[in-house]
């Protein structure tokens, strides 16, 4: 039988573009949101904001991530996403290049696409929304992870009481519970440092920081990554951010020869989990810092099992970049939060650190509604954003990448720990 050229057209396209023609009326006129891969917690919560904007203005919106992460699979969904009428893509890339081509066609024909999260080439978005500033990230990572480490060395060596190690496992909360507290969270690092240079860190003693990242290609996560390293070795030539010099205390090379991949797949991040916790001969690893939700969760998950099955495995501590939804139950929480017997240290994760997810697609919506209807829309200068629940940003000013190309950081860190994971929990 003769097939017809439609038919054959179609029967060309993978199964994830099939989804998308099998609602190409509900995609006419909508935005799209693409993360980079389906199923994701973050990526859900960030289109959950996205979605609470655009029901304020009436536009229809769909989840169209693809099932499995690459920029091949996110390419070949603008392309029909652009083809089936959509109006407006917010996309959180799997990587820095590869994306030009199709950008350039679909940004020809009208649509507008704007980053979000991880970024896009510049050339072709209208804008894009970052979390907050990666070096903030950074730093609270890589200063929690030598106060937690400091505690359990402490607690190792046996010269400390428990009120003395406790507390640098514990999160320096400001004036509210959800204050990104930086200058108490400064000073604690300081005062854990000097204890860690009387405990001799030094040579094969200083503290194993590894970290699990998802590929070497994703952007915002390198930046985190690249804003630890800055923290142990500062680049800028002006010696120790922020005061803190860390003297040796932080193993670097170690740091730089224990960065796994975890493919944001949680099987791949609990076999990665697993191996830095079992370690190989008496290596020693004393934090796990992740820079993705996946991960985190996967090697609280992974943290909890060892603990179960041997005591030897406690040393380990984690943590990073987590949703509070996913990690409650490796930090103090619920009652057991409130008791003063109980310590951040006898947890997998003692503290991490996110920012109000919802929101940052909550400010990403934004954009894109007002850069398809609104001509004198102009991104590039200081607006004022709304937030979800009524809330504003305040007026952002854009800030500039290395490459002279603009974005946005709307948001402050948000620090989980006992004081707050409760409330968190059940919000992203």
């Amino acid at each position: 039988m003769k097939r017809s050229k439609l038919f054959l057209a179609l029967s060309t396209f993978p199964m994830a573009l099939m989804s998308l023609c099998s609602c190409g009326s509900r995609l006419k006129g909508a935005y799209v949101f693409m993360h980079k891969q389906s199923g994701n917690a973050y990526g859900m919560s960030v289109y959950k904001g996205v979605g609470e904007y655009l029901d304020t203005v009436n536009i229809k919106y769909a989840d169209k991530s693809p099932s499995e992460q690459a920029v091949s699979n996110q390419v070949q969904m603008i392309e029909n996403a652009a083809m089936l009428g959509a109006k407006a893509v917010i996309v959180s890339s799997s990587g820095e290049v590869g994306y030009d081509n199709v950008l350039k066609r679909v940004t020809e024909k009208g649509m507008k696409i704007v980053s979000v999260d991880s970024p896009i080439s510049p050339k072709y978005r209208t804008m894009h929304v970052d979390q907050c500033d990666p070096q903030a990230i950074g730093s609270f990572i890589a200063r929690s992870s030598v106060c937690i480490a400091i505690a359990q060395r402490m607690k190792e060596s046996g010269k400390y009481s428990e009120a003395d190690y406790t507390k640098f496992a514990e999160y320096p909360k400001g004036a509210t519970d959800d204050e990104y507290a930086e200058r108490n969270l400064i000073d604690l690092t300081n005062e854990a440092i000097k204890i860690g240079q009387s405990l001799s860190l030094t040579d094969q003693n200083r503290i194993h920081i590894a970290i699990i990242t998802s590929t070497a290609a994703s952007p915002s996560q390198n930046d985190w990554i690249a804003a630890m390293k800055n923290e142990f070795i500062p680049t800028t030539g002006q010696g120790s951010l922020d005061g803190i010099d860390y003297k040796g205390i932080v193993d670097e090379d170690w740091m730089a020869n224990h960065i796994p991949l975890g493919l944001d797949e949680s099987v791949e991040s609990t076999n990665k989990a697993n191996a830095l916790i079992e370690g190989s001969g008496n290596e020693r690893c004393d934090v796990i810092s992740n820079v993705t939700s996946v991960a985190c969760a996967a090697c609280g998950e992974a943290l909890t099992v060892h603990y179960n099955t041997d005591e030897k495995y406690k040393h380990v501590k984690m943590t990073g970049t987590g949703m509070p939804s996913e990690m409650w139950t490796y930090m103090p929480n619920g009652d057991d939060a409130k008791k003063e017997d109980v310590h951040a240290l006898d947890y997998p994760c003692p503290y991490a650190v996110l920012w109000k997810v919802p929101d940052m697609g909550y400010v990403a919506a934004q954009v894109a509604y007002k850069a398809v209807n609104d001509p004198s829309f102009d991104p590039t200068k200081p607006q004022e954003y709304e937030l979800s629940g009524g809330g504003t940003t305040g007026v952002i000013e854009p800030v500039e990448n290395d490459d002279g190309s603009l974005k946005l950081q709307p948001l402050d860190p948000l620090p989980f720990y006992r004081g707050n994971i409760d409330n968190w929990k059940t919000q992203f």
